[in-house]
C-alpha cells in the first residue's frame, strides 16, 4: 500500500472507517459512559 492513501479520504474511509465504526460502538458500549456525552478525539489518527 502506498503512502499516499492517507491523504485521501476515500480510500481511508474504505480502508479503515468501516471497522473503526464498529469497534467504536463495541468500545464505548464496553466504557459504560452515561448517555448524551459529547466525545473530543484529540492526537489520534494515522500519525
Amino acid at each position: 500500500m502506498r503512502d499516499d492513501v492517507w491523504a485521501a479520504a476515500v480510500p481511508y474511509e474504505r480502508y479503515m472507517g468501516r471497522w473503526s465504526r464498529l469497534v467504536a460502538a463495541e468500545f464505548v458500549g464496553w466504557l459504560g459512559a452515561d448517555a448524551g456525552l459529547r466525545w473530543l478525539d484529540v492526537g489520534c489518527g494515522t500519525g
